[in-house]
């Protein structure tokens, strides 16, 4: 659980520092990350399940900036 929470915070500073464009809905950034952010909210484990949901929350941000 640790390994894939904290894997969240990585992958938020890393899209951080990525252009708008690359965020757009239908991108392949924006539909790998959120099978993944998919993934940790249904897995059972809450820790996880609020990494996803920040995930998802950060990502929507980016596809409307």
């Amino acid at each position: 659980g640790e390994l894939f929470s904290d894997l969240v915070g990585i992958l938020l500073r890393q899209f951080a520092l990525l252009p708008d464009d690359w965020f757009k809905p239908g991108s392949f950034i924006i539909e790998q990350a959120g099978y993944l952010a998919e993934d940790l909210q249904d897995c059972g484990v809450e820790k996880l399940a609020e990494a996803g949901q920040e995930f998802v929350a950060y990502l929507e941000k980016r596809q409307g900036a």
